[in-house]
C-alpha cells in the first residue's frame, strides 16, 4: 500500500492476512500498489517498487467490510471463495514509489496459540531480515547457481536498505484497524506497540 507517497509492504504465506490489511489500508483512503507480487528495483535513492494489476483477492466477508457494497468480484479458483475484486483509479496507485518499509505477518497459528491481544512491532536484525525476505521471495527454488547468488544479493541489499519489522496481532478482523493505525504510527516514527480495542 502507498502512504505519504512511499510503499509499505507486507510479507508472508498464503493466509497469513496481507490482503486483508491492504484492504483495511483502502478503507481509510490510502492506495493499493500491488497484491501478491511486489516488484523492487534499484533506485538512484534506494529500493523502488512497481504497481502491479489494479485488482485485490479478498473474502467476501473482509470485502463487505472494508470496501463496502455494492463490490463485484469473479470467483478466485474453485478451491476457495476469495474474490478476486477490480478497484478504480482511485484505490490503486499506478507509478513505481520508493519503498518505505516492510513488514513481515507472523504465522495465524502462533498468534492463535498464544491467544495474542496485543499489536507487536519488533525489528528485525539485518540476519532475520534477510531469511525473511528470502523466505517470501516468489519462485525461491533455484538449480542455476548465478541467479541463486543474485537472489542472495538483492535479499541482502534490500535487508540493509529499509527497516524489516516483524508483526504480529490478534487473528480478529474488528481488530485490524487498530493494526493499521499500529503500522501508520510505526512509519511516521511513533511507539511501536498498542493494544488491540474493544
Amino acid at each position: 500500500v502507498v502512504v505519504d507517497g512511499q510503499a509499505i509492504a507486507f510479507l508472508g504465506h498464503s493466509g497469513f492476512g496481507k490482503s486483508s490489511m491492504a484492504a483495511c489500508f483502502l478503507n481509510q483512503g490510502y492506495k493499493l500498489l500491488t497484491d501478491d507480487l511486489l516488484v523492487i528495483l534499484h533506485g538512484a535513492s534506494g529500493p523502488i517498487t512497481w504497481p502491479g494489476p489494479a485488482r485485490i483477492k479478498l473474502f467476501p466477508d473482509i470485502a463487505r467490510r472494508f470496501l463496502g457494497e455494492p463490490f463485484s468480484g469473479v470467483p478466485m479458483n474453485t478451491g476457495t471463495n476469495k474474490l478476486v475484486l477490480p478497484l478504480g483509479a482511485e484505490q490503486t496507485c499506478g507509478k513505481p514509489v520508493p519503498l518505505k518499509a516492510l513488514y513481515v505477518l507472523q504465522s495465524p497459528r502462533d498468534t492463535k496459540r498464544r491467544r495474542q491481544r496485543d499489536i507487536r512491532l519488533d525489528a528485525l536484525n539485518q540476519r532475520e531480515a534477510f531469511m525473511a525476505l528470502v523466505r517470501n521471495t516468489f519462485n525461491y527454488v533455484h538449480t542455476d547457481s548465478d541467479r541463486l547468488q543474485r537472489q542472495f544479493a538483492e535479499a541482502s541489499w534490500l535487508a540493509s536498505a529499509v527497516p524489516v519489522k516483524g508483526l504480529s496481532h490478534p487473528r480478529v478482523v474488528a481488530c485490524l484497524p487498530d493494526v493499521r493505525d499500529a503500522v501508520l504510527a510505526d512509519i511516521r516514527s511513533a511507539s511501536p506497540e498498542a493494544q488491540c480495542g474493544a
